[in-house]
C-alpha cells in the first residue's frame, strides 16, 4: 500500500483523488457500503461523475482506493505506538486501545474490511487489498514480540508470526463486536484479560 490515494492516471492531480476519496468515505458512513453510488460520491465531492470514471474505472476500484486510504491512516497509528519508548506490553495494551479508538471513529472502516472479504470470494484481486492490512498490521506486530524474544533470548519458545496472527483476529473479532453492537463487550476489561493471556503465552511483564 502506498501512503497517497491513487488512482490510475490520476497522480497529476491528488488533491482531487482525496476529495473524492474523502466523499466517497461520507458517503459509505451514511448509506453503507452496497447503497452507495459513484453518483452518489460525484454530488458528495462536488464534480461530474464522469470526473470519477476518469479517476477509478469502477465502484469497486474506488472503494478499495477508500479502504486503502483508511488503513493507511491506521497502519501510521500503530507503527507510532511500537516505536514509542514503551516495554511490549505496553506497546500492545496501547496499540489495542488505539484499535479501539479508530474503530469507534472509523466504524466504516471494519465494514469495508468485512464487505472487501465477502467480495474476495468472487474477485480475486479484491483479496489482495484485504490481506495486504493484516500483512502490515501482522508484521509491525511480530516485529515487536521479536524485539522482546532477543532482549529475553528465548529463541523458539514462541512463533511470533503466528501469536500476532491471533492479536490481530482477537482485534478484528472485538471490532466486529463493535460494529454490531457498541455495549456487546468491555474493551476495557478485554484488554485486561487479553494482556493476562499473553502473559501467559509470552511471558509478558512490564518492565
Amino acid at each position: 500500500m502506498t501512503d497517497a490515494p491513487s488512482a490510475s492516471g490520476a497522480y497529476r492531480k491528488p488533491e482531487k483523488v482525496e476529495a473524492i476519496i474523502r466523499a466517497a468515505s461520507r458517503a459509505v458512513a451514511k448509506k453503507g457500503y452496497a447503497q452507495v453510488s459513484l453518483r452518489d460520491v460525484a454530488e458528495g465531492a462536488g464534480v461530474p461523475k464522469s470526473l470519477l470514471h476518469y479517476y477509478f474505472k469502477d465502484k469497486n476500484q474506488l472503494m478499495e482506493a477508500l479502504l486503502n486510504f483508511l488503513n493507511r491512516k491506521y497502519i501510521k497509528i500503530i507503527d507510532r505506538v511500537a516505536r514509542l519508548p514503551l516495554s511490549t506490553s505496553e506497546k500492545l495494551e496501547r496499540g489495542f486501545e488505539e484499535f479501539q479508538k479508530f474503530t469507534a471513529r472509523e466504524p466504516k472502516w471494519m465494514l469495508m474490511i468485512l464487505d472487501l472479504l465477502v467480495q474476495a470470494v468472487h474477485r480475486p484481486e479484491s483479496k489482495k487489498e484485504a490481506y495486504s492490512l493484516y500483512e502490515e498490521v501482522s508484521g509491525i506486530i511480530t516485529r515487536v514480540l521479536q524485539k522482546e524474544r532477543d532482549a529475553k533470548g528465548t529463541k523458539g519458545e514462541v512463533d511470533e508470526a503466528v501469536m500476532s496472527s491471533l492479536i490481530v483476529a482477537t482485534m478484528i473479532g472485538l471490532g466486529v463486536l463493535f460494529i454490531l453492537d457498541k455495549q456487546a463487550t468491555d474493551f476495557s476489561l478485554a484488554n485486561a484479560y487479553f494482556q493476562r493471556m499473553l502473559e501467559e503465552f509470552i511471558g509478558l511483564r512490564r518492565e
